[in-house]
């Protein structure tokens, strides 16, 4: 992960979060972030993800009582 902040987030501010994939290599990914609220651009960077296959994802057990 790499962030550069801009501008201000106050408490009370709305801030989006949005995200493009750039590149895929394989099982990784780059994704650009940003984040923006009233005055401009509080965060903005990019992040490296490796996505794991069926293969390699975690089991996760149900829950009781879940619907499923």
């Amino acid at each position: 992960m790499a962030i550069r902040l801009g501008a201000p987030n106050y408490p009370g501010d709305t801030m989006v979060l949005t995200g493009r994939v750039e590149e895929v290599d394989g099982d990784t990914a780059t994704v650009r972030v940003l984040g923006a609220n009233g005055i401009g651009s509080h965060v903005t960077g990019t992040v490296t993800v490796t996505v794991p296959t069926a293969s390699t994802a975690p089991v996760v057990p149900a829950v009781s009582g879940e619907a499923g």
